[in-house]
């Protein structure tokens, strides 16, 4: 991990090699909303199951989120980790960490929740009250602001040539070996064919049909 990697250099450093690869870097949160590799359009995956817990954040844990980047303090948003993926000729970056975190700043920006109550920032020396705003109040009102958000750069680590199996244990054995992990959780990380059909049918997409076999008796 010699070289900080930007959008800007990704066009340069990926796709140079096919052994695994992996170097840090860092992508603006305008990045996260318009992915690119040079002028190409790419896709961002952040809907991957395999790689989110049962446990669905809140609007304040998202508005904490925000609260991190307007404040403009100490405090920075925690490293997310992205799988590089070709597609059909199309770059695919698949998020293995960080899913809630992106999420909670694309929610925002595409207006699903506001900032919270009583949020007052300390701004070149006078108080600004964002108190409820949406983000295009933001954006209307405070164009210095919402630039900050755009522009705010979150860390990263790119990884590249990764199996599927060695993305799973990254993700279970190295990113969240810290974290207490239900069996249920390791075996949801898994990825294959297999475990997406049984993904499926114990969450299945646009239906509320469960199969018996993972219903809920709690």
């Amino acid at each position: 991990m010699a070289r900080f990697i930007t959008p800007i250099l990704l066009n340069e450093e990926i796709g140079t090699t096919e052994n695994p690869n992996s170097f840090r870097g860092a992508v603006p949160v305008s990045w996260l909303k318009h992915p690119t590799v040079g002028k190409q359009h790419a896709e961002l995956d952040t809907q991957n199951r395999a790689y989110q817990r049962e446990k669905v954040c809140s609007v304040s844990w998202k508005q904490n989120i925000l609260k991190t980047i307007l404040s403009g303090s100490y405090a920075r948003i925690p490293e997310i980790h992205i799988r590089v993926l070709r597609h059909n000729g199309t770059w695919v970056f698949e998020l293995v960490d960080g899913q809630q975190r992106v999420v909670a700043v694309l929610d925002f920006l595409n207006g699903k929740y506001p900032l919270p109550k009583d949020f007052i920032i300390s701004d070149e020396n006078h108080n600004i009250n964002l108190s409820g705003m949406y983000v295009h109040e933001v954006e209307q009102q405070y164009e210095h602001l919402y630039n900050r958000i755009m522009c705010y750069d979150v860390g990263c680590a790119w990884y590249e040539n990764l199996t599927d199996e060695m993305t799973s244990d990254l993700f279970t054995e190295i990113l969240n070996n810290v974290n207490d992990m239900s069996p249920q959780e390791l075996r949801n990380a898994v990825l294959g064919k297999l475990s997406q059909y049984v993904r499926d049918l114990a969450r299945p997409i646009g239906s509320n049909y469960v199969h018996p076999l993972f219903e809920r008796i709690t």
